[in-house]
């Protein structure tokens, strides 16, 4: 690793450290990887929901992340919102068709996700707010490229982070662009129409009046557009000369995960620690998405025609779906020979320290 990128890590694990609270669970293109994984496994069982919008399923992978940039961004917002089931269920009861549908599953899937990545991976061994900070921010070079003994975790890149999260990669001293198109407006008004019953219920049970909900469509946006912001600026000053166009950061990555994982658990212990952590946060989500009757008792009542639901269930997929979805089907394509900007996102990402309640 050349002395231009050394410095460039060096000055990011910095800002890391000094930031309020670090990170604590997978970034978004992994949570977009986990997802994706657990429809494809959900696929060979059977029982994937075959009429699901994928692009909205993918593009909600790191949307409860938001709701924990809103110190940051100086906003309001209901405590203990970000990762609540019932406003998950909220979602769902919210939901007027199969894209709105799709997007909460998704959404679902975020909060699944990063239970056994905390407990196995991000959060094991010591506990130590660095080295979790270490790993969550860096891991990402696996969906990139084989490096340091980790696996590389074969995928269709284009279509995981490429469509679902709107990344436009860049050559050279080009950043990329986090476009995250499908979390539209229509997806804001989701949220929105959830979060005043999510409010509305707990004034109730606290014997409280009604004031009000302390979020609104434009609070939302603002945290949506604030996400995106940061990690297009970030990537774009941390920007240097090959950085998009090799895999020489993915490698710089491992190499520092390696070496934080190496100091908790022995040498050649990391690789199989975080694969363990991912397969295990794909089992659990798999699970969770396609077969506990909470979930499916959620999809059925939400504010779409029986026929609807039917399509949801056994398909066909959305109009334009099929041939991407033939290319999941196949298994995608290496990536191994792609930009390695995966990496970048994860650590700018971090810069924005998500509030945590703590692993789960």
């Amino acid at each position: 690793m050349n002395c231009t990128a050394m410095a460039r890590i060096t000055l990011v694990l910095a800002l890391l450290v000094a930031a309020p609270q670090p990170a604590l669970a997978w970034g978004p293109a992994m949570h977009a990887y986990v997802n994706w994984k657990a429809r494809q496994q959900a696929r060979g069982q059977g029982v994937y929901w075959a009429g699901l919008d994928l692009q909205a399923y993918l593009a909600a992978a790191p949307a409860p992340d938001l709701w924990y940039a809103a110190e940051e961004a100086k906003l309001a917002v209901p405590g203990a919102i970000e990762e609540d089931w019932e406003y998950v269920r909220l979602m769902f009861a919210e939901s007027k068709n199969l894209r709105q549908i799709s997007f909460t599953l998704g959404y679902a899937g975020h909060i699944e996700g990063d239970v056994m990545g905390h407990r196995i991976y991000l959060a094991a061994g010591t506990g130590n707010d660095v080295h979790h900070l270490v790993r969550d921010t860096c891991s990402g070079f696996v969906l990139f490229g084989a490096h340091e003994g980790y696996d590389h975790f074969t995928m269709p890149a284009d279509l995981v982070v490429g469509w679902g999260l709107g990344t436009v990669r860049g050559a050279g001293t080009v950043s990329g662009e986090w476009k995250w198109s499908a979390f539209d407006d229509e997806m804001l008004a989701l949220m929105k129409r959830a979060a005043d019953k999510w409010c509305e219920a707990r004034a109730k049970k606290k014997g409280e009046a009604i004031k009000g909900c302390p979020v609104s469509l434009q609070t939302i946006g603002k945290l949506r557009d604030f996400q995106r912001f940061a990690v297009n600026t970030v990537a774009h000053t941390l920007s240097f000369p090959g950085y998009y166009a090799d895999q020489s950061t993915a490698a710089a990555n491992a190499k520092l995960v390696r070496g934080y994982d190496e100091a908790e658990w022995g040498a050649g212990k990391g690789p199989a620690m975080l694969r363990r952590g991912l397969n295990e946060s794909v089992s659990g989500t798999v699970q969770r998405l396609f077969y506990e009757s909470d979930i499916i008792s959620w999809i059925h009542k939400a504010q779409v025609s029986q026929a609807q639901l039917q399509r949801f269930m056994i398909g066909p997929p959305p109009d334009g779906q099929d041939e991407r979805e033939g290319l999941v089907a196949a298994g995608g394509c290496s990536v191994s020979d792609r930009p390695g900007a995966g990496a970048l996102w994860l650590l700018a990402l971090a810069l924005l320290a998500w509030r945590r309640q703590g692993a789960r």
